[in-house]
């Protein structure tokens, strides 16, 4: 039977379930899906974040036309950075019901130009948006008089900038919730300076992800409720009605739990959903499939207990269904049943590797795992069992679609790259450092590269002399392999020219981001790459940067801070609050 045939009551409740994304795909297909598109139950709620082939087009021929316009009560545009600031305003004010905005990472902000758009949206309780200090105008709050949930992104180093904010926030209606996130890499702060104003103290939930955060800011009914792990701090605190112990505090048959629960302390492993769970007691520990864990710990926390903790709660029957996990590899590469000494001189590769190490046994208690993140430990550096016949077990995880290294230790040659390229046939994202000089890892990540076929996001951080030229040939090279971002560090590089790169370049049209960031690069060859880029950078939605230090990156405005988050930012991506996406009821 043809679908189209269908009523449009049934039509319309199958198109419901499906994103944005593909609704504005399917009304390609056929003139009855472009009727029914048009539908409150399907058009009401639009969320077209990272979307990269939406366009102006979509705004003004789909969105704001009768009767979609007057349907729309929720709109997503986080890290649509490419339409312009005119089109935003002037498509988005004909949106007369709106309630929900999000506009995080776009050109919109709340500037002064802005207040005509604020002002044609008087239902707007939800508003999610990027603030940068230069362009900020506090006249543009007052245009938002029922808003009770803000989520901002802040510019580092803007202390004073938001303090402005919340006091301004403070002289209107209380807000319900508030969100306050910092973009760019981490920064110190005195939070002795900021205060919360009396309304904004009555909020029912904080969530806030400075790098330190002082509980001395907060009101003191506030709780902290969730806190993502230790590489990228982040908290969130709730006003709760009765008095509930936290996890941590609380007893516990199963031993493992009860252990390393009091030994991470504050910092959960679990995902924001099942730590909610857990916490209201809406599932048990012993009952839950766990979907996401976190176990990524600090040096003093890393004992051979709390790697047998680890060992046997990934290994439980209610870890089978998990998608995502973060560990250390100290954890992850070691059978706590080997006992293994600490060598005195610099060990050979092969010498007392454990059989099976926990690596192996996960592959086969979790089948489904997606995302996997293996971080730098001290315990790793001078240790025999942090080999590749014990890393190369990352191919056992054939759904695998994210993967992440991070200090890869010296006695790791790379030769493990190229199975797992061939084996994790759903690999999109790759995210590796190296720790020290490391040859012949950059020698073998040329040679893997041809075999990723499904590889989109590519992260490569080396601390030494690479040969970047061997690397952008193997990209051109490969027919199958076609990258969409691109990030690659290093202290300086043996040779580079023109011609591999811009092959690359040309041999990549779908190429949105690429950056390079190399510390000792001539002028001469700086000049060479602008003009390359200069010259492949056709579309609003590619940025193409070249810096040489962290500080260049951080006071660069041309890169999207949804680039910056999932590319430049080296940080976990598991059991974490998505800045972009969470606050996004």
């Amino acid at each position: 039977m043809d679908i189209t045939q269908l009523p449009t009551e049934i039509l319309e409740i199958i198109c419901s379930y499906l994103d944005t994304p593909d609704v504005l795909n399917l009304r390609q297909v056929h003139p009855r899906f472009v009727y029914v598109s048009t539908s409150r139950c399907v058009i009401s709620h639009v969320n077209v974040t990272n979307c990269y082939h939406f366009n102006k087009v979509h705004l003004e021929n789909f969105l704001v036309k009768n009767p979609t316009c007057l349907h729309i009560t929720s709109l997503n545009l986080t890290s649509i950075y490419w339409i312009s600031a005119y089109d935003l305003r002037k498509n988005i004010m004909k949106l007369l019901h709106l309630k929900e905005l999000y506009v995080i990472d776009t050109k919109l902000g709340l500037r002064k130009s802005d207040v005509t758009v604020y002002r044609a949206l008087p239902s707007l309780e939800r508003l999610g948006v990027t603030i940068l200090r230069r362009t900020f105008c506090k006249e543009v709050i007052q245009h938002l008089p029922k808003l009770t949930h803000f989520y901002f992104h802040i510019e580092s180093f803007a202390v004073g900038l938001l303090h402005l904010i919340l006091h301004t926030l403070g002289k209107f209606n209380p807000l319900a919730e508030l969100w306050i996130i910092e973009i760019g890499l981490p920064t110190i702060h005195d939070w002795k300076m900021i205060s919360l104003p009396r309304n904004v103290q009555d909020i029912t939930t904080l969530a806030i992800n400075f790098a330190c955060v002082r509980d001395t800011i907060l009101a003191n009914n506030l709780t902290k409720m969730f806190v993502s792990h230790v590489r990228d701090q982040f908290a969130v605190y709730k006003r709760l009605d009765v008095t509930m112990s936290m996890l941590w505090d609380r007893q516990y048959e199963d031993v493992n739990w009860l252990h390393l629960l009091r030994l991470r302390r504050c910092s959960s492993p679990f995902s924001r959903k099942q730590f909610n769970e857990l916490f209201y007691d809406h599932s048990k520990l012993g009952t839950m499939m766990f979907d996401e864990l976190n176990f990524i710990h600090h040096s003093p926390t890393c004992t051979d207990n709390y790697h047998e903790h680890i060992r046997n709660i990934l290994l439980y029957e209610n870890s089978r269904e998990l998608q995502k996990t973060a560990l250390n590899m100290c954890a992850a590469l070691h059978d706590a049943e080997f006992n293994i000494p600490q060598p005195t001189k610099r060990p050979r590769i092969g010498n007392g590797i454990p059989a099976e190490c926990l690596l192996s046994r996960l592959a086969t208690n979790t089948p489904h795992l997606t995302e996997l993140e293996l971080w730098g430990c001290a315990r790793t550096v001078n240790t025999v069992y942090i080999n590749n016949t014990a890393i190369e077990n990352i191919a056992n995880f054939k759904k695998l679609e994210k993967l992440t290294i991070d200090e890869i230790p010296h006695l790791i040659s790379g030769v493990f790259l190229t199975k797992i390229l061939q084996e994790c046939k759903s690999l999109v994202s790759l995210r590796i450092r190296s720790k020290t000089h490391n040859t012949k890892l950059h020698f073998m990540l040329c040679n893997a590269l041809p075999y990723a076929k499904t590889l989109q996001d590519l992260r490569y951080e080396h601390p030494c002399n690479i040969s970047i030229d061997r690397l952008f040939t193997a990209l051109a090279n490969s027919l199958e392999v076609r990258l969409k971002r691109l990030y690659i560090k290093c202290r300086s590089v043996e040779v580079i020219s023109a011609k591999p790169f811009e092959n690359f370049l040309e041999k990549n049209p779908q190429l949105i981001f690429l950056c390079l960031q190399i510390s000792n690069l001539p002028q001469t060859s700086i000049k060479k790459l602008l003009d390359a880029l200069k010259r492949f950078k056709n579309d609003p939605r590619k940025v193409f940067v070249l810096v040489k230090s962290d500080e260049q990156l951080e006071g660069n405005v041309q890169i999207p801070h949804v680039h910056f988050n999932d590319m430049i930012k080296l940080s976990s991506r598991v059991s974490v609050i998505d800045v972009f996406k969470d606050f996004d009821h």
